[in-house]
């Protein structure tokens, strides 16, 4: 159990640092220790015979999320807290708030299982339009480094021509793919080091006609299932989230608007580039704030 000030002696024998310095460790110990308490309770609920599905119940959807739930803060309560970083541990907590904040609305009304899938199937539409998005982007990136390494190229060319024999030709055309290859490697991209082996203009092709496609296909599917929910939904499911999904009103409907506003504010305060998070000679939270 965690000690108390008791417990560590009086407030004269007993420095703040060293209180919060046990505090600390002692915490870390105990939720560590709830590793196998949480696979127990895995083992104990135990899996669906099939995932859910868009066929599903809302109670089927609320015992998967539950098991899910489960499995992710057994992962999370491994976490060397002892150890970790700041940015880390702000992170962890406001993923755990957020958690508890769909536990706490599933047992409340287990309708908010099919609020869930929703949610679920919007996630990963989102996720899917915005690959979709960037992969487009690649594509332009990828062809406007095809057009500047031929005027590169061509410019070797010129260059090779007019020097009569007095460079050698390997090392002008390298030289040029070269520059090409440091210009685009100030760009983000993720098919970089295949266009440098590929060809940019071929790797451009391939994502073109491979990615984008398979990426559109999803989006296509992810739609319709959607639309199909909310067809067949009922209008007290749809009424339980009006609009699009806001953390400050769920919390609020399960008691939990004070810590979601404190968590948020601190959380954003730290995790965001802001001139509080910069402007600061501590990179790490101090022992009473990490307790």
């Amino acid at each position: 159990m965690l000690q108390s000030r008791a417990d560590l002696g009086t407030h004269s024998s007993v420095r703040p640092s060293e209180y919060f310095k046990t505090a600390v460790k002692s915490q870390a110990t105990e939720i560590n220790q709830m590793v196998p308490i949480l696979q127990a309770a895995i083992d104990a609920l135990g899996l669906l015979p099939a995932p859910a599905t868009k066929n599903s119940s809302a109670r089927d959807w609320r015992r998967e999320t539950f098991g899910n739930a489960l499995i992710r803060l057994r992962q999370l309560a491994e976490t060397d807290f002892g150890r970790a970083d700041s940015l880390g541990l702000l992170a962890i907590t406001r993923y755990v708030f957020e958690l508890s904040v769909w536990l706490s609305l599933l047992k409340k009304d287990e309708r908010y299982g099919l609020v869930y899938y929703r949610e679920l199937i919007e996630t990963q539409l989102k996720f899917y339009t915005d690959v979709a998005a960037h992969l487009r982007l690649q594509v332009d990136l990828l062809d406007r480094f095809e057009t500047i390494e031929a005027n590169e190229l061509a410019a070797a060319r010129d260059k090779l021509s007019q020097a009569k024999g007095k460079i050698a030709p390997a090392e002008a055309i390298q030289a040029a793919m070269k520059r090409t290859d440091d210009m685009a490697g100030r760009h983000f991209s993720l098919y970089l080091d295949q266009a440098k082996v590929n060809g940019y203009g071929y790797q451009a092709h391939r994502v073109r006609t491979d990615d984008i496609p398979r990426t559109e296909e999803a989006i296509a599917a992810l739609k319709t299932e959607l639309g199909e929910f909310d067809l067949n939904v009922p209008a007290d499911v749809r009424a339980l989230v009006k609009g699009r999904w806001q953390w400050r009103k769920m919390a609020e409907e399960v008691g939990l608007a004070h810590e979601h506003d404190y968590i948020y504010s601190y959380a954003s305060k730290l995790l965001h580039a802001t001139p509080a998070s910069i402007t600061t000679n501590e990179q790490q939270l101090e022992l009473s704030e990490r307790f």
